[in-house]
C-alpha cells in the first residue's frame, strides 16, 4: 500500500508529548503522508516558549530531502508568542527551510477557524500560567477579537499538559465560559479532548475550536480532502475555509 498520494505534510512540534501528531494521525484522511520532528521544550513560560519556538526553523530543515508539499508547527503559544505577524513570519521561514510548496502554524489554522465561524468574541481556556495566557490575550486583541475571559490550569512544566483529563479541560471551559460570546476556543496541541467538543457544543450553543482540531481542518483544506472522522469534531467541519481559493490553486500545482 502507498501513503501519500494526496500529497506529504512535515511536521514540527513540542516536545515531551505526543498528542499532536497521534491526533493528526488518527483525523486526518488517511492518503496524506505524515513525517514529524519534535523540538525541546523545557518550560511553559513566555521565555520558554520563545526559546521552543525559536529552534523549529533549524529543526525543519531535515525535511529538505522529503519534499514536503506542507509544513506545519503544531503549537499554539510557540507560533503566536512573538507578537503580530509571527504566525505568518515563522511559516514563511519554515517554508524557506524545507523547500515546501505551503507553510501553515496551529495560530495560522486557529485564526482561520475563526474567521470561517465569524467568532469575533470568545472565552479562552487553556493549561497555560497566567503570563502565557495574558500573551495569547493580547496576539488575539490586537487582531480585533474580544476575549472575555480566559483561563488556565496554571501548568508550568510541560510534561503536565499531555496527562490532562478531557473531562478536566471540559468542567473549566463550563465555569469559564460568558455568556454572549460567538465561540469557546480551548488553546494548546498539547491537549487531547477533541471528545468533548460536541458535548460542549451542545451546551454552550455556539462552536467550539480547539488547536488540534483547527490544525486537522487547516490541514485538511490545504490537501483538499478531511478524514473519515471529521463529522464528530464539530462545526468547523461544516464550513469551507476562507483561502479556499488559494487551496485549490496550490492543489492543481502538485
Amino acid at each position: 500500500m502507498s501513503y501519500g498520494t494526496l500529497g506529504r505534510l512535515a511536521v514540527v512540534c513540542p516536545a515531551p508529548g505526543c498528542n499532536v501528531t497521534t491526533q493528526l494521525h488518527r483525523n486526518l484522511h488517511p492518503d496524506i503522508g505524515i513525517s514529524s520532528i519534535p523540538v525541546q521544550y523545557d518550560e511553559v513560560t513566555c521565555a520558554g516558549i520563545q526559546a521552543m519556538s525559536e529552534r523549529t526553523v533549524d529543526a525543519v530543515k531535515i525535511f529538505r530531502s522529503y519534499h514536503p508539499d506542507m509544513v506545519f508547527f503544531g503549537c499554539t503559544t510557540g507560533s503566536l508568542i512573538g507578537g503580530d505577524g509571527y504566525d505568518q513570519r515563522l511559516g514563511e521561514a519554515l517554508k524557506a527551510a524545507t523547500g515546501a510548496r505551503y507553510a501553515s502554524t496551529t495560530t495560522t489554522a486557529v485564526l482561520r477557524a475563526l474567521e470561517a465561524l465569524e467568532a469575533g468574541r470568545m472565552t479562552i481556556v487553556t493549561p497555560y500560567p497566567d503570563e502565557v495566557n495574558e500573551r495569547e490575550k493580547v496576539f488575539l486583541e490586537h487582531l480585533g477579537y474580544q476575549v472575555d475571559e480566559i483561563r488556565g490550569l496554571n501548568h508550568r512544566d510541560p510534561k503536565y499538559i499531555p496527562l490532562t483529563q478531557p473531562q478536566e479541560i471540559y468542567h473549566l471551559a463550563k465555569a469559564a465560559w460568558r455568556p454572549g460570546g460567538d465561540a469557546l476556543f480551548i488553546s494548546c496541541t498539547g491537549l487531547c479532548i477533541l471528545e468533548v467538543i460536541p458535548a460542549l457544543e451542545a451546551e454552550l450553543g455556539v462552536p467550539v475550536v480547539t488547536s488540534n482540531q483547527a490544525s486537522i481542518w487547516d490541514i485538511g483544506e490545504f490537501f483538499g480532502a478531511h478524514g473519515p472522522r471529521s463529522r464528530e469534531l464539530g462545526r468547523l467541519f461544516t464550513l469551507r475555509a476562507s483561502n479556499r481559493d488559494e487551496v485549490e490553486l496550490n492543489q492543481k500545482a502538485m
